[in-house]
């Protein structure tokens, strides 16, 4: 089985779709000089789709397609990206990778499935948000917003909570204690409280940042007082 070239412009990509049926592999590119767009997506069709909006932009950017993000580090550690497009399943894999980053994406805009019922209301929560079919005009209208010179960008210390479906961003420094409650997990925030599935081990394991393990079986953020988040470089959310 032959995986077939996905043709952008006068550039073509193998993007890294589906690694269990064949490996894929991402031309890598000529000038790493020039500024990138970064488009991380599972969904291949979805992915050209966007694509061919944001080359017919003309902006001397390259696109570059990646499956998953850990077949995108290779770039993101050049330094070169000036724009993420990346699926919200994704960001907690691109918050682990990004402390090791020389330099942070400047913009980013998060990307949902074609079917997923529970990001309509992320455009007032996020500087961008995109779902399929992909619009020229949305599209058009989140990049004029991002690029006026006086811009100034959500943090982007966040992850994402998926909780009476809706998809919530939460910034790291706002969770208070996170606990065990009839077999969901409580979690605690500055503002407001999320019963959610999973476990104590797998919320950890999902955050950039550390969570006290207590007596009471339950996980507390010992930074949520103490004034230091202001100086630690978390995930994107450095001020650009």
């Amino acid at each position: 089985m032959t995986p077939q070239k996905l043709k952008i412009g006068n550039d073509f990509y193998y993007p890294d779709f589906i690694r269990l049926l064949y490996p894929y592999f991402v031309t890598m590119p000529d000038n790493l000089s020039l500024r990138i767009i970064l488009l991380i997506d599972p969904d291949e069709t979805a992915a050209a789709e966007l694509a061919a909006l944001l080359q017919s932009r003309q902006d001397g950017l390259r696109v570059l397609i990646y499956g998953a993000v850990r077949d995108a580090a290779c770039i993101l550690r050049g330094g070169t990206v000036e724009w993420l497009f990346i699926r919200i399943t994704a960001w907690d894999d691109y918050q682990l990778l990004a402390y090791s980053l020389p330099i942070l994406p400047r913009r980013v805009v998060f990307l949902s499935g074609r079917n997923e019922k529970c990001t309509g209301h992320l455009a007032s929560a996020v500087d961008g948000h995109l779902q399929p079919p992909y619009r020229a005009g949305h599209l058009a209208k989140i990049w004029n917003k991002m690029t006026e010179p006086y811009f100034i960008p959500l943090p982007l210390d966040i992850f994402f909570i998926k909780c009476k479906a809706r998809y919530q961003p939460v910034r790291y420094c706002d969770i208070r204690e996170v606990s065990r409650e009839s077999g969901q997990l409580r979690i605690e925030t500055r503002d407001s409280e999320y019963l959610v599935a999973g476990s104590l081990q797998a919320f950890q394991e999902r955050l950039p940042v550390p969570l006290a393990h207590t007596s009471r079986g339950c996980l507390v953020n010992e930074a949520y007082q103490s004034g230091w988040w202001s100086t630690m470089k978390i995930g994107a959310g450095l001020s650009f």
